[in-house]
């Protein structure tokens, strides 16, 4: 896979090398692949397909900008907060590629109308639409000559946008070691680490960095149903980078914490409102109510591309999906038990079947609703730091915040960094 020198350049000076095994650039240090890769030279999109994690690594690649948005973000072969926005970006970049008919005036029209569609496929993390309006309103700010300095400009936005995420989470990492320790017992839900990012991560990128340096932990992993992120895709994580952990389902909460002495409670996030609210996966506030009532630590780690510095908590629009991801387990369990010879040919193939469901929120008699909220919200009151790519602030202090602040404290890390 061919790729621009300076993107290049900088993978390599960080540790990464190329596994034509999985065909993707993986840290030595860590074990752990970028999540995704854009290929300039091939204008294609190339994502590690997180459907088929941890059964089987594959990449899954595409040209086309509508079936990376739709299948590659859509239908989760990407997922994770910062890694959809990085996703977005190149999926833009992809909406370029075929506006050759068009004038210019024309070409960005239809580029920003294909950016308002990038957004809708995934409303509620908030970086999706922070990525593609950063591009939009860069191209907006400077001269455009002709289409290929547009689908330049656009371009190399979007790489800005994949090589700054790894900076940052590299400074997110630095910004949560002060707050673990060896021995601590730390419970994660959803996956937050690398798999969420272009790499890195950010709950799990600071437990791996504490780990690294040689400070015993033990991870307790929720399961995270329906996709059940957490048992898939932390378990596979964690394991690669040799950190112990055991695997819990979603119910189990109050007894793990007894069981295992669980000090402490770390979960990325998906959108963070001004107001110190914190969308996450479904099940986040369940977790931060027992550990307010437990009093146990429960800190939030995100780049600071979840911030929404423009939105209450009573506005985050709460993405519900598929009911089909809710019962897809049971129907493996269908097909199990026939092919055992425990349930008969005319067993139902689906449980609750077809004719049964209905999509109202107040289901008659004889019918049953499937309620799949991808997301809820966690009150600021639960939450005892909120730990940033650009530093650490409690709840209350995140209305402080304005993108002229944080624009310079970003400026600032990444000349730190480079230099």
């Amino acid at each position: 896979m061919k790729t621009i020198l300076d993107v290049l350049q900088f993978l390599e000076s960080n540790g990464f090398e190329y596994d034509p095994a999985m065909d993707l650039y993986v840290n030595s240090k860590t074990g752990l692949p970028v999540t995704l890769f854009f290929d300039r030279e091939m204008s294609r999109l190339f994502l590690l397909d997180q459907c088929k994690l941890p059964y089987e690594i594959k990449v899954w690649s595409t040209d086309n900008w509508y079936e990376a948005v739709v299948k590659g973000i859509k239908e989760m072969i990407v997922r994770g907060s910062q890694a959809i926005g990085v996703a977005g970006a190149y999926c833009l970049a992809l909406a370029c590629v075929n506006l050759n008919s068009l004038n210019l005036d024309e070409a960005l029209k239809t580029l920003f109308m294909r950016g308002d569609i990038i957004k809708s496929v995934r409303p509620t993390a908030v970086n999706l639409s922070w990525a593609i309006n950063r591009i939009l309103n860069k191209i907006e700010s400077c001269e455009i000559s002709s289409l290929e300095d547009l689908k330049m400009k656009v371009l190399e936005e979007a790489d800005r946008i994949f090589i700054e995420d790894f900076i940052l989470n590299k400074n997110l990492r630095v910004n949560g070691l002060k707050f673990f320790e060896s021995g601590d017992v730390v419970l994660t839900h959803c996956n937050a680490g690398s798999l969420a990012t272009a790499y890195g991560g950010s709950a799990l990128s600071i437990l791996a960095e504490v780990f690294l340096r040689g400070k015993q932990l033990k991870v307790i992993a929720k399961e995270t149903r329906p996709r059940s992120q957490g048992f898939k895709l932390t378990l596979w994580e964690l394991n690669r980078i040799g950190i112990p952990t055991v695997a819990i389902t979603d119910n189990m909460i109050s007894k793990s914490i007894e069981q295992f002495k669980i000090n402490k409670i770390l979960v990325g996030a998906d959108r963070i409102t001004k107001d110190g609210y914190v969308a996450n996966k479904i099940g986040t506030c369940d977790i931060a109510r027992i550990a307010y009532l437990e009093k146990i630590p429960f800190y939030v780690a995100a780049s600071h591309s979840t911030l929404d510095l423009e939105h209450e908590h009573g506005e985050i629009p709460i993405e519900e999906r598929d009911k089909d991801e809710v019962r897809a387990v049971y129907e493996y369990e269908i097909k199990y038990l026939r092919d055992k010879g425990l349930l008969s040919e005319s067993a139902v193939e689906r449980w609750p079947p077809d004719e049964k469901l209905t999509d109202s929120d107040n289901p008659g008699n004889f019918n049953i609703k499937i309620y799949n909220p991808a997301f809820d919200v966690t009150p600021s009151n639960y939450i005892r730091r909120i730990i940033l790519d650009i530093g650490v602030y409690t709840p209350s202090r995140i209305k402080l915040l304005n993108w002229c602040l944080i624009d310079k404290k970003i400026s600032q890390i990444i000349r730190n960094q480079i230099n």
